[in-house]
């Protein structure tokens, strides 16, 4: 947030000094038309009207280019901004959107595990795979934390905003990836970085409910 604050401070400065360039340029284009004015009417002192006449247009042609200037200065900065920050937000929907599917196929994996039951069984077979929904749990941890986020070029970052670390948690390591023993079921395939510690407390809950419910 520093970051972004320093350069929404830098475009104010800017706009600032731009006006300040369109307005000495509108002097001087005032100064120049009113002295052209006296040239016309007729001087007392010609030669001195002529110098002045001189100045003013210089000062005019001064002030144009110090206001191009300004004004390309402040136009790419506010560009590269709304760049840097477009670029920002797509990275964190992108990444965002595979650690969803992380979990997903992490969901899929633990709902795998629940006892295929019917109405024609008298008895509910008891969870005898809280050890596997651990294990689960704990390879989804590992995905995440491995996760690799959205590649952009190094120019199309290289610029005044940046991204805030990500945080370091103290969750147990994970183990190696589980595999279920279901028939035909194939795993998840990428491996993935943990930047939100809440999807192991979420897993969990799920399966103390599940048990205590049956």
């Amino acid at each position: 947030m520093k970051e972004y604050k320093r350069v929404y401070e830098r475009i104010l400065e800017m706009d600032k000094r731009l006006d300040i360039a369109k307005k000495q340029l509108q002097v001087c284009e005032d100064r120049e038309r009113k002295l052209q004015r006296e040239m016309v009417k007729g001087s007392k002192a010609p030669g001195i009207t002529q110098d002045k006449l001189q100045q003013a247009v210089d000062a005019r042609n001064l002030a144009s280019t110090e206001l191009t200037s300004q004004k390309r200065e402040t136009d790419a900065l506010k560009l590269a901004s709304v760049r840097a920050g477009l670029l920002e937000l797509s990275q964190s929907w992108a990444s965002l959107g595979r650690k969803c599917a992380v979990l997903a196929e992490s969901q899929m994996e633990l709902a795998q595990l629940i006892p295929d039951v019917n109405t024609r069984l008298e008895e509910i077979p008891p969870y005898t795979d809280a050890h596997e929904s651990q294990k689960i749990i704990y390879s989804t941890r590992g995905k995440l934390e491995h996760l690799e986020p959205p590649k952009y070029s190094s120019a199309a970052l290289a610029t005044s905003f940046s991204s805030p670390s990500s945080s370091t948690s103290s969750l147990p390591p994970y183990e190696p990836p589980y595999r279920p023993m279901s028939a035909g079921y194939r795993g998840p395939r990428r491996m993935a970085r943990l930047s939100d510690v809440r999807v192991y407390s979420v897993l969990t809950w799920c399966i103390f409910v599940f048990m205590h419910a049956i």
